[in-house]
């Protein structure tokens, strides 16, 4: 309750404001009992204690205007306590089982009580448990309405439990991505099940959680920031109407908005990301900092500002230093890491701001070898990697073998996703040499992908990719 009243009181507030109620409401869920006047004896939160009483006094009107309203009646009117309507069960059980029978507004009342607090899977189990009782003292009219109301309730549960295993499902999935497992299918269907939800619930509340589960099976998929367009622009002036009072959340929103709502602007990205930063920085969390110093990273490659993008790859793997145990999380971001680096150098060597020294190189896949031994994909990004080194030192056969390798890999796993569009690319360019007609359409299909990095810094990594080749090829000899 005390998330929703500061949903609504922070839709009126500026930022800073938004941090003192914010401060306000947390103490009020992790003390027993404290009085906010005492706090404005001194400064708090860098308020003068004037403006922190005055600040209160305003709250204090909010909230009792806020209390006032119908959407507040409903949302208090959902909050279960367990144990309260366990006692009600076990004294209207008792009743009925001494008097031997059930009268219909018995029943009703404790029914319309059940289903106020969302709890009709105790209904259902009282009908079971005294399913004898309700035959025989049931007339014909109350018997087709008891009918009527058990299959409401059924399908209720079946529409409650499936949302559950289903969240469940979208966790585990979530688990496995970490190691390199991707199973499409499930992903696709889980992705599918929360948007239609979201689609169909009308209220505020439950819409920023099926939001969330959008968010989070939507970056499964192989084309986040396709797939997640239009849920991300619809959210990207509503950030405090949907995730309040927890930086955690906070964090994760604002990171995605900047990660993959690539057609918000240059500016505005970095205007999120800002945000992110600044709430990893409360939440104290080295992983999530390494992580949004490599985002800003790959938004500097996509600007093609090669050389601040290398500067903050640098500091994204100073912080994954900084953390001597590095979790299945943190390796995940120094394998990203790794393979940006490559990204960058090749665009480097492309645009010839730098030579090609294959020490760079290999320095990076045998860091990807000693962080990713516990990714089932590591072969597969290895294999990327050295098609990618192979091709920089012209040697278009083995190159050729590795991309093949590495396109076949990927078809297997997703054939719809950039890095498989960017391998068959390689492989049409070198294999036909004389018609790159095919490798032009697959560049193509990752232009108009609008996808993060890959419609961008990799487009011009492969636009770079046929120059080199069409500079070298006739210098060299096909094998």
């Amino acid at each position: 309750m005390l998330d929703y009243v500061l949903s609504k009181l922070v839709k009126n507030s500026s930022p800073e404001r938004y941090e003192l109620i914010a401060a306000v409401f947390n103490l009020h869920l992790t003390s027993a009992g404290f009085d906010p006047m005492a706090l404005s004896k001194a400064r708090f939160k860098r308020v003068k204690a004037s403006e922190f009483r005055q600040a209160l006094r305003e709250i204090d009107a909010e909230v009792a205007l806020i209390m006032q309203t119908e959407e507040y009646r409903e949302v208090l009117s959902r909050q279960t306590y367990l144990p309260d309507l366990f006692q009600q069960y076990l004294q209207l059980s008792s009743a009925v089982r001494q008097s031997g029978r059930i009268t219909s507004k018995q029943f009703q009342d404790f029914a319309n009580l059940l289903r106020e607090k969302d709890a009709s899977d105790l209904m259902l189990g009282f009908i079971r448990q005294h399913k004898t009782l309700f035959e025989a003292s049931l007339t014909e009219e109350d018997i087709i309405d008891l009918l009527h109301q058990i299959q409401l309730l059924m399908e209720d549960q079946l529409r409650t439990n499936t949302q559950v295993k289903t969240i469940f499902e979208l966790r585990l999935n979530e688990i496995l991505a970490t190691r390199g497992v991707r199973n499409t299918g499930e992903i696709q269907r889980i992705w599918q099940y929360f948007r239609d939800l979201l689609a169909e619930e009308s209220g505020q509340l439950l819409q920023g959680e099926l939001f969330d589960k959008v968010l989070r099976s939507g970056i499964l998929t192989a084309w986040p920031a396709r797939n997640l367009h239009s849920y991300l622009a619809f959210i990207s002036d509503k950030t405090e109407a949907y995730y309040f009072n927890q930086y955690q959340q906070r964090y994760l929103l604002f990171l995605r908005l900047a990660e993959y709502n690539t057609q918000a602007g240059f500016h505005q990205r970095l205007q999120w990301l800002d945000e992110a930063e600044e709430n990893s920085r409360k939440i104290n969390n080295g992983h999530q900092r390494a992580y949004c110093k490599l985002i800003r990273s790959r938004i500097m490659a996509d600007k093609g500002l090669l050389a601040e993008a290398v500067k903050f790859l640098d500091e994204a793997e100073y912080h994954v230093h900084r953390i001597p145990e590095k979790d299945f999380e943190l390796r995940n971001t120094w394998i990203e890491i790794a393979r940006t680096r490559m990204v960058l150098y090749t665009l480097q060597v492309f645009e010839q701001d730098a030579p090609f020294h294959p020490a760079s190189f290999e320095a990076q896949v045998y860091l990807m070898n000693d962080a990713g031994k516990f990714r089932s994909d590591l072969q597969l990004l290895v294999t990327e990697l050295n098609g990618l080194t192979l091709f920089l030192q012209k040697n278009w056969s083995s190159a050729t073998d590795s991309f093949t390798k590495a396109a076949s890999l990927r078809k297997e796993d997703e054939e719809d996703q950039p890095l498989h569009l960017a391998a068959k690319f390689f492989c049409e360019l070198l294999e036909k040499s004389d018609n790159v007609a095919e490798a032009d359409i697959l560049l193509k299909q990752l232009i108009e992908g609008q996808e993060t990095f890959y419609s961008y810094s990799w487009v011009r990594l492969l636009t770079g990719a046929k120059q080199y080749f069409e500079q070298n090829a006739a210098d060299s000899q096909l094998q």
